[in-house]
């Protein structure tokens, strides 16, 4: 089995799911920031005349053909193979060869699954087809005018494909920043600022990025809304509060402004968890619960509103009454620029 994360693979239930059109959209998308590869892959009977598989290059995007459209559509360069089913291991793996791994590929032809771990299996079926999909597996229903989800639904982060979270993001800006001295989340990570940073690993992953601080006009330059607690100087629980009203679906990811790197994986592993919970908060190694990196349904709203009530300002207060899971905070990549000497480790070490 090859592995990759790079490639997006596109199956289709039948004829007339526009297959080619939502591989073209995707490349039309992400072809002016990326060099992205396209390819697509027919099984051929075993009694067809011909070698055990045929791989050739697209060159002309006037001819006809899924591979010549998609080339016209801005890949970088398009194949189409042609292979026998005994031999789908032998024929993918020379498509890869020409389609190296770093460099983001489209692939149509649900067959290469066989063979291949892509980052993101799409398979594309007609509206009110309700045939359960294997796991792994993410459904896009067509209704002849467009797609759900749709091509710009998914996203390519670091290389890797990956579908929207059906979430919200928050990124909690309203801190004090008394330990570092300074506004950390305007300290200064890769050229831009940290909440910036923060804010380009969020954006590709979900279809609604809120910031929630009281000063708009500081964050006026990431161009996304900003939510004013509805009550001030009340701490981080009423900044969740007032985001959870705010936000547009159900489940929200709360992530504090300090944090530099918020982890795909993690973060999906997160809210595949919150599906059994009202609240997904993890712990570090010593115990103690991560709030600030934690995902929160709208159903936390009355506890988070009764809380407050009763002056309690503490967001672990909320695991109190509802239900909650706590699962390990992964070792390695986590931390929080809270110092002087936190944020000097994190640029000598990462930044």
């Amino acid at each position: 089995m090859h592995l990759r994360p790079d490639m997006i693979l596109i199956g289709s239930a039948g004829p007339g799911t526009g297959r080619t059109a939502f591989g073209c959209e995707l490349i039309r998308r992400h072809a002016p920031r990326l060099r992205v590869n396209a390819a697509k892959v027919t099984l051929i009977g075993e009694g067809d005349p011909g070698a055990r598989f045929a791989l050739t290059e697209a060159l002309d995007p006037a001819l006809p053909g899924a591979a010549n459209r998609m080339l016209g559509a801005g890949a970088h360069r398009a194949f189409q193979l042609q292979v026998r089913a005994a031999h789908l291991a032998e024929g993918v793996g020379a498509l890869l060869e020409a389609m190296p791994a770093g460099e983001v590929s489209v692939c149509l032809g649900g067959a290469a699954r066989a063979v291949v771990e892509p980052g993101l299996f799409l398979m594309l079926r007609p509206r009110g087809e309700a045939a359960p999909l294997d796991e792994g597996v993410r459904g896009v229903t067509f209704d002849g005018a467009g797609w759900d989800p749709s091509p710009d639904q998914c996203h390519c982060h670091r290389g890797v494909w990956s579908p929207t979270c059906d979430a919200t993001a928050v990124i909690l800006a309203g801190g004090r920043s008394s330990r570092m001295g300074r506004d950390k989340t305007l300290l200064e990570v890769g050229g831009q600022p940290l909440i910036a940073r923060l804010a380009d690993q969020l954006r590709p992953l979900f279809p609604e990025v809120l910031v929630s601080a009281d000063d708009a006009a500081k964050y006026r330059f990431l161009d996304l809304p900003v939510i004013r607690d509805a009550v001030p100087d009340q701490g981080p629980l009423m900044g969740i509060l007032s985001s959870l009203r705010a936000a547009g679906r159900d489940r929200v990811l709360v992530l504090a402004a300090d944090i530099p790197v918020a982890e795909p994986a993690f973060i999906r592993e997160l809210l595949r968890l919150s599906d059994q919970a009202d609240v997904v908060m993890p712990v570090d190694a010593d115990g103690r619960s991560e709030p600030l990196f934690a995902v929160y349904r709208k159903t936390v709203i009355p506890r988070a509103e009764a809380a407050l009530a009763a002056g309690q300002r503490r967001v672990t207060a909320l695991l109190s009454g509802l239900t909650a899971l706590q699962p390990p905070m992964p070792a390695g990549w986590y931390r929080n620029l809270n110092t002087p000497e936190d944020y000097a480790r994190f640029l000598r070490e990462d930044g």
